[in-house]
């Protein structure tokens, strides 16, 4: 029987296994369920793994029994701890786990004056809960890891001050260690030389190898010990048939695979000859990588030759084969078992190189703490008294090394060190996961080690429930797609596939009897012109809906689309990120708001290569190539007749040579002058500022933000050079001078590895299109679902990458030895048994890509529509899985679009929406520890103040004014007392604000020392500065402000943010808001801002003006703060440095 839901608890209970509150509907539900959900809820004693559809809810029901383990008095809220897949989703999960808690204790509070004593003790638990619960953790795999290293550091054998390397920095310093190691390689004349030189490979060909062996390095490689094999009889063959075959060949231009490799192999014997082992390599593999291809014979390019060509094909190709192929595959695998011994000692040396410099990698992280665990029985047995409980999300995904951390970790046997053999503690382990969206395998994600553990816990007392109600889509949807997707699972074997448990709708059926679509694109014309014919249908769709024309827009609950849909209604998935612009560029000259995830890497973007490029001219004055590219870029444009005439009048391309020739005509002169003292005040920037300040002020000076927001893309790209910024702050936090930016710049451009992805400036906000491939797709939802990019037929795939081998007695990992060649890759070497390897990889493969497709599926609400390829076209879609599944769907009706301008989303008249606009930004500009005289187009700052002997002690009174434009254009006229330190003391002081907050402030001479250095004055200026922040940091710990963050449940300090406002009839009334919020912190459900301000300000009167003065800029904070989470901001103000008071800005106009 299922279990009744109501919409709200009865009177003292705590309504813990609920639905979702925003999946409730008017109706009471009977879940199919509801046992499952109530054993989560209820079942504490026992330890859980839930099996959980898409859409079912699982976040809930695992924060459920979170505080279902504190009200039972079971666990305190320090004594949980939850893993999340990614830092974005441990946030949600924090915000959630919080507000959970504050519900249970208003329910308890309700409650408590018609019940016994034991609500109230209910009550006290949960309150006790709320005051803690920034101490339970909440995070990924990695960051938990790195918490018990950085407790037991001593245990582990690491340095207490360790250093975690991002994925870039990995990178680079795997590079680094290889050099190393060759150099060491070859300095010691290692035995292992001579067989490798026999090989005739480089060692740098061997790097790729490395690489992947470095991501497995827990597992043993898989054994090998081959002998050289004797090719003598196969190169006699080799020989004879090239002579007999070479003088048939047809003289053609259009020759076939099998033409061509017998035309080199003559080549190769006539000119090379064979001379040593390496030369009858070449020989044998050319021939067999020719004649190996399917249809490497094709007759009608034999001009006439068509019996010799069948001969060919059926007789001589075969047998010659059959002599090289075993030859070959010998050789590969002699080439495996030389090169992986001296692999693993690249990894020795690797391991060690990053211990002697206390480096730890994502990866050590997890190693390190298993092998701590195993080692150390006491230090497991001190985890596991401070842990009753670990919850752990998307289980299915996450590295296996977690699974063994985990068993071993909650293990009631500390002694234990093999983690298959291991019995967790009851009730210690709390696991979510989901077999049919397991989509990581490239990322070390295994299937069957998920397995392993649900059989585990299943074998040791636990407990596995199975979630199948979804509350996401449409009942018509889901069975539309249960329909599918059971067929298509049922295709693979069950040891490579997840078995498929069909999704029972909890929404009602919608008023489409489908809600799935077909999109058929173009019948030719390549790719990239399939994907633009593709992205401009599916904008005039999204346009069409918004503006309520399309046949899918209705006034009823049930119908697919509201009367009028929203921008956020709308989803764009594809299987790879490389035509993702184009989809965001047809969505942008349509000024329909987007945000484009997994999209180009921050080194692709144009901006950041000009900024480089202007940069390097002053790094290398004397380049005059750099200083020619500078004035022929997009930065002064100027063209090559101008160019010309400089040079021919005896202009030099120096930035040292400030005279221009006499005979160049005045709009020339007066544009290379320009572009000098551009050069020249950039220089004096990152003479007399830090490198981030200095580099931000390049930045808004050359304009390029707006230049970047006004290009096709102009919220992606604008939207990245914000990052790139966030990047630059980073980095000149951790002391980098702008020399060193410059090569990080150089670092993100080439690195196509590890690349950063960009971001637009929308990013966060619910009410844009989201655009993203499908592994960003994970764990969201839209209403309505594009699946796009139909005619790429590439699917990504580990093939011929690694297949792993876990669960054996022995693990192994298999990896072939291969290089890069042009865009693909050569096989050299590989362990015996490879081809079963490979082929058993490619099962795992190809249901995992049954699963990819399911997980793109279901992000779908109320309509899916699959894109798809003209029934014309041979060529495979990427979709073809999941369309041939709705080939009864019809095609998507497409309005044709209105002459008119595109949708304004605002109903404020245009030019009102503007003005405010240019306002928000010009008040979001201004730095929060400066004052800035704001003129139209924002160029003029106010005098920036530098403490002086006068202003010690800030005694001495003068007053300074500053002028800004009001609402109406008018100017208007501020006056404060000086009591303000200036522009540097500020910027000091929100960054020891910053550090307080972020309890990363050691209060002691040395640091205010070293905050300090470089403090523009004299001695006794300096000594006044520190002693007045000093004061400022010790009556903001003790303010109520301060206070309220020991209970918030998040807490933010110096947050950057960025939003783009595209106008879609004028791109040059586009605007973009940029600004940082100094402090943001949620304290029961309810945002809060406060910005710290060191003006001067004596009395009440002059605090009143800082509120008038600032107040555009902290409403601009706070409505930009409210978009980014999707909450009202409850109260923001002003920190007065200078009175340690809070001072609240009205938010309403």
């Amino acid at each position: 029987m299922g279990r009744k839901l109501e919409k709200k608890p009865q009177a003292g209970q705590f309504d813990l296994f609920a639905v979702p509150p925003e999946a409730a509907s008017e109706e009471t539900k009977v879940l199919v369920d509801a046992s499952a959900r109530s054993t989560i809820a209820n079942v504490l004693d026992q330890n859980v793994v839930v099996l959980a559809g898409a859409g079912a809810g699982k976040t809930h029901e695992l924060i459920g029994r979170m505080v279902a383990c504190i009200v039972s008095g079971r666990a305190e809220v320090t004594q949980l701890a939850a893993i999340t897949f990614t830092r974005k989703a441990a946030g949600e999960m924090k915000n959630r786990f919080a507000g959970r808690l504050r519900k249970a204790l208003e329910e308890a509070h309700e409650s408590s004056d018609s019940n016994t004593a034991s609500t109230e003790s209910e009550a006290d638990r949960l309150q006790v809960a709320l005051e803690n619960v920034d101490q339970c953790f909440i995070g990924t795999i990695h960051a938990f890891c790195a918490r018990l290293l950085r407790e037991r550091p001593l245990e582990a054998d690491l340095s207490p001050d360790f250093t975690e390397l991002d994925e870039r920095q990995e990178a680079a310093i795997q590079r680094e260690a290889w050099q190393a190691f060759v150099e060491n390689f070859f300095s010691r004349e290692d035995p292992k030389m001579q067989a490798f030189r026999e090989t005739g490979l480089a060692l740098e060909d061997l790097f790729p190898f490395f690489q992947t062996r470095v991501q497995y390095s827990e597992v043993a490689l898989k054994p090998a010990h081959v002998e050289r094999p004797d090719m003598a009889e196969a190169v006699s063959v080799a020989r004879t048939f090239v002579e007999h075959v070479a003088p048939e060949l047809p003289d053609t231009s259009d020759p076939d695979a099998a033409t061509i490799a017998i035309r080199r192999a003559a080549a190769f014997i006539a000119n090379r000859r064979v001379r040593n082992v390496i030369d009858e390599v070449d020989l044998l593999q050319l021939l067999q990588r020719g004649l190996a291809k399917k249809g490497s014979v094709v007759f009608n390019r034999w001009g006439g030759k068509d019996k010799f060509a069948r001969k060919l094909r059926d007789e001589l190709r075969p047998s010659l084969l059959q002599y090289l192929e075993p030859v070959i595959e010998q050789w590969r695998e002699y080439i495996y078992s030389v090169a992986a011994p001296l692999i693993d000692s690249a990894c020795d040396f690797y391991r060690a190189y990053r211990r002697e410099r206390s480096y730890v990698t994502f990866q050590d992280l997890l190693e390190i703490t298993v092998s701590m665990l195993k080692s150390n029985p006491s230090t497991r047995r001190f985890f596991q008294e401070r842990i009753r409980t670990l919850f752990v999300d998307e289980f299915q995904d996450t590295d296996p090394l977690q699974a063994e951390m985990l068993l071993l970790l909650m293990g009631d046997d500390i002694h234990e060190t093999d983690w298959r053999r291991a019995q967790p503690r009851p009730g210690s382990l709390f696991i979510v996961g989901d077999e049919k969206q397991s989509i990581y395998r490239f990322r070390r994600a295994d299937i069957d080690v998920f397995r392993k553990v649900v059989s585990i816990i299943g074998a040791n007392g636990g407990t596995v429930v199975e979630l199948t109600s979804s509350f996401r889509s449409l009942g018509n949807l889901c069975r539309q797609i249960n329909r599918v997707y059971s067929g298509l699972f049922e295709k693979s074997e069950a040891r490579h596939q997840a078995s498929y448990a069909p999704l029972s709708p909890v929404l009602a059926d919608g008023t489409d009897p489908l809600c799935v679509r077909r999109l058929t694109g173009p019948a030719k014309g390549k790719l990239e012109e399939k994907a633009r014919a593709e992205s401009e249908r599916i904008a005039d769709f999204i346009q069409a809906a918004i503006e309520g024309r399309t046949d899918l827009n209705g006034s009823e609950p049930a119908s697919v689309l509201p009367e009028f849909a929203s921008p956020g209604s709308f989803m764009l998935i594809a299987r790879q990120r490389r035509r993702l612009s184009i989809y965001a560029a047809a969505l942008e000259c349509r000024g329909i708001p987007y945000d484009l995830t997994g999209g180009d890497s921050l080194g692709a973007l144009p901006e950041l290569r000009t900024l480089v490029d202007f940069l390097e001219v002053l790094l290398y004055p004397d380049d005059s190539v750099r200083y020619f590219g500078y004035l022929r870029g997009p930065l002064v444009g100027l063209s090559d007749t101008d160019l010309y005439a400089l040079r021919q009048n005896g202009g030099r391309f120096l930035l040292g040579s400030g005279l221009l020739p006499d005979e160049i005509d005045d709009d020339l002169r007066l544009r290379v002058t320009n572009a000098r003292a551009r050069l020249l005040l950039a220089e004096d920037d990152l003479r007399m500022l830090p490198a981030g300040a200095a580099i931000e002020r390049i930045v808004d000076r050359l304009g390029l933000l707006p230049f970047a927001a006004s290009r096709s893309e102009g919220s992606y790209r604008a939207g990245s050079l914000f990052r790139v910024l966030s990047f630059v702050r980073m980095w000149d936090a951790e002391g980098l001078g702008w020399v060193d930016i410059v090569k990080e710049f150089n670092d993100l451009i080439a690195d196509d590895v590890k690349a950063i992805e960009g971001m637009t400036m929308d990013v966060g906000r619910s009410d844009v299109v989201r655009i993203l491939n499908l592994h960003q797709a994970k764990g969201l939802e839209a209403d309505v679902v594009f699946l796009v990019d139909a005619a790429n037929a590439e699917r990504a795939t580990n093939r011929n990458e690694v297949h792993l081998t876990r669960l054996n007695d022995e693990p192994h990992v298999s990896i072939p030895v291969s290089r890069t060649f042009g865009k693909g890759k050569v096989v050299l070497g590989y362990p015996p048994g490879w081809s079963d390897d490979d082929a058993e990889e490619a099962l795992y493969q190809a249901a995992e890509q049954t699963r990819l497709s399911y997980v793109a599926a279901t992000r779908a609400a109320r309509l899916l529509i699959v894109g798809q390829n003209d029934a014309s076209v041979r060529r495979k879609c990427i979709w073809d899985d999941v369309g041939s599944g709705f080939d009864n769907a019809p095609e998507l009706k497409i309005p044709e679009p209105l002459e008119s301008k595109p949708p304004d989303f605002d109903p404020v008249p245009l030019a009102i929406k503007i003005s405010e606009r240019q306002q928000q930004h010009s008040a979001a500009r201004l730095e929060s520890y400066a004052l800035k005289r704001v003129a139209e187009h924002d160029e003029h700052f106010a005098s920036r103040g530098t403490a002086t002997d006068d202003t010690i002690d800030g005694s001495t009174s003068s007053s300074r004014s500053s002028t800004e434009l009001d609402e109406a254009g008018a100017s208007r006229q501020y006056t404060f007392t000086r009591g303000g330190r200036g522009m540097e003391f500020g910027r000091i002081v929100h960054k020891i604000f910053e550090h307080v907050v972020e309890n990363r402030f050691p209060d002691n001479d040395e640091y205010f020392d070293s905050v300090f250095d470089g403090f523009v004055g004299s001695e006794s200026a300096r000594a006044g500065a520190i002693a007045a922040a000093r004061t400022a940091v010790d009556n903001f710990v003790q303010s109520d402000t301060f206070r309220n963050l020991a209970n918030a449940s998040q807490v933010h300090a110096e947050v950057p943010f960025g939003s783009f406002v595209a106008d879609g009839l004028d791109p040059e009334l586009s605007v973009i808001t940029s600004g940082v919020i100094d402090l943001v912190y949620c304290l029961n459900g309810q945002w809060h801002i406060v910005d710290y301000k060191t003006d001067g300000a004596a009395d009440e009167a002059e605090v009143k003006i800082l509120v008038e003065r600032y107040s555009d800029q902290i409403r601009t904070y706070a409505s930009e703060w409210a978009s980014i989470v999707g909450q009202p901001v409850e109260s923001a103000g002003l920190w007065v440095v200078a009175r340690s008071e809070f001072v609240a800005v009205p938010l309403d106009r």
